[in-house]
C-alpha cells in the first residue's frame, strides 16, 4: 500500500442551535427526528455497539456501528464500507455537543478518515457542502 493510499481527510462543522443539548441529541439518536432533518429512512439500536442505518431516496443506504455514546455529549460512529465509494476505507463521523446551560447548544461534528486518493474527490466535496446543509436544517427544525 503507498503512502497516498494510507493518507486521509477530513472536515469540521460548527454550528449554535438555540435548544438545550437534551433537544439536539435527542434528534441525532432518534429515528423519527432524523428523518426530519437528515435521511428519508432510520433504524437506530442507539448504544454503543449499536447500529445507525439511514436510508436515502436517491443514493445508497448507509450503515454506521455506534463507537461512543456519551448521552447527551458525544456521538461517534464508524460506518461500514460504502459500496457506491471507491475503496473500503473506514469514514468516521464525531458529533460533540457542548451545552452552555443557557439553551444554547454548540455542535461540533468531524467527519475523518476520507482518503486522498482522486477517486475520493468528489465525496469529500459532497459531504462538506451536505453537512453544511443537513446541520442548517436541523437548528432551524430545533429553532
Amino acid at each position: 500500500m503507498s503512502d497516498e493510499e494510507i493518507r486521509t481527510r477530513g472536515h469540521v462543522h460548527l454550528i449554535d442551535i438555540n435548544a438545550p443539548a437534551k433537544d439536539v441529541w435527542h434528534a441525532l439518536v432518534d429515528e423519527e427526528w432524523l428523518t426530519r432533518w437528515y435521511s428519508d429512512t432510520a433504524r437506530i439500536d442507539a448504544r454503543v455497539g449499536g447500529f445507525y442505518r439511514l436510508g436515502f431516496e436517491n443514493e445508497d443506504d448507509v450503515e454506521a456501528t455506534i463507537d461512543v455514546f456519551d448521552e447527551q455529549k458525544r456521538l461517534r460512529l464508524i460506518y461500514l464500507p460504502l459500496g457506491n465509494l471507491p475503496s473500503d476505507a473506514t469514514l468516521v463521523c464525531d458529533f460533540l455537543l457542548d451545552d452552555d446551560g443557557k439553551n444554547t447548544t454548540t455542535v461540533h461534528l468531524f467527519q475523518s478518515g476520507i482518503p486522498r486518493l482522486k477517486t475520493w474527490g468528489e465525496y469529500f466535496r459532497f459531504a462538506r457542502v451536505m453537512w453544511d446543509r443537513r446541520l442548517v436544517k436541523l437548528r432551524k427544525i430545533l429553532e
